[in-house]
């Protein structure tokens, strides 16, 4: 099942794609940065999967920080004829916004509704900076990564050993047109539990121990991640101000993690000495009794 992007697991990475050193934070206080993000998102049910973006679903995120929770109560996003509206989080000073989610088979109406070559419009209607605007151009054809993120180890995460558990992924094909990055993270229904940050060579990972509880069912996501930096945005107060431009293929995947392989083989143990004397007791007593 994909999830909706209003739920709380996308919000991490929206988070952290800003303060994981691909955004730099503006020199002027009150406005920090702003970011526009495309998501495609696929959720993998076999080994093997042929993902393309019209059996995908869809979603747009935009987000504005500020220093102050006061400087920005609410703002929206303008792409053509779309609006998205921002509203706090609850993260001091930040506003994000998203669009429905679309489902697979309307890859062409996403793109009818947030499409390329034009700039995208913010505008902070509430707080002090109410007023403030600033814009995000995108290019023609929006950079969307090169290569579709799968997870080439699907047959083992039936089984994942909780204290040592690796994924494992297809390769980067060709090297990334635009500044990119992989995200790797964990989710235990909406709640976030690792993420993390790869560079485009990276083709898997391993979760420390502790991490994972023994028994529980959580979801993998892998994001290959295209991303225009800096000259993208303008401000309309604050040059300094960075923008972001994203556009995400994401994939996610449930899994259960598992007892480590010795502690089975431990319970496995226990239980036949406990059946051998079982039954070495029940043969010692007396018939009858």
């Amino acid at each position: 099942m994909i999830v909706s992007p209003r739920q709380s697991r996308i919000l991490p990475v929206v988070a952290t794609a800003v303060i994981s050193g691909f955004m730099v934070p503006s020199a002027l206080a009150q406005l920090v940065n702003y970011g526009s993000f495309h998501a495609a998102v696929w959720t993998q049910t076999s080994a093997s999967p042929s993902f393309d973006r019209s059996n995908a679903s869809h979603f747009y995120a935009a987000r504005i920080e500020v220093t102050d929770p006061g400087d920005a109560t609410a703002a929206t996003l303008t792409a053509g004829a779309t609006m998205v509206n921002l509203s706090p989080t609850s993260t001091p000073g930040e506003l994000l916004g998203y669009s429905a989610l679309y489902a697979p088979g309307n890859d062409g109406l996403f793109d009818t509704d947030f499409p390329p070559a034009i700039t995208y419009s913010f505008s902070i209607t509430g707080g002090t900076l109410m007023g403030q605007a600033g814009g995000i151009s995108h290019p023609d054809p929006l950079p969307w990564p090169d290569t579709f993120p799968v997870f080439d180890n699907y047959d083992s995460l039936s089984a994942v050993d909780a204290n040592n558990p690796t994924f494992s992924w297809n390769s980067w094909v060709g090297a990334p047109s635009y500044p990119s990055a992989i995200f790797f993270q964990v989710w235990d229904g909406a709640t976030p539990v690792w993420s993390t940050i790869l560079s485009t060579g990276t083709t898997s990972y391993t979760l420390p121990p502790g991490v994972l509880s023994a028994s529980s069912v959580y979801t993998a996501e892998l994001i290959f991640s295209s991303r225009l930096l800096g000259t993208v945005g303008s401000w309309s107060s604050d040059p300094f101000a960075p923008g972001l431009a994203s556009y995400d293929f994401r994939t996610q995947v449930e899994f259960t993690a598992v007892p480590e392989p010795g502690a089975f083989a431990t319970l496995a143990g226990l239980g036949l000495i406990s059946f051998a004397l079982l039954h070495r007791r029940k043969a010692k007593c007396p018939v009858g009794s």
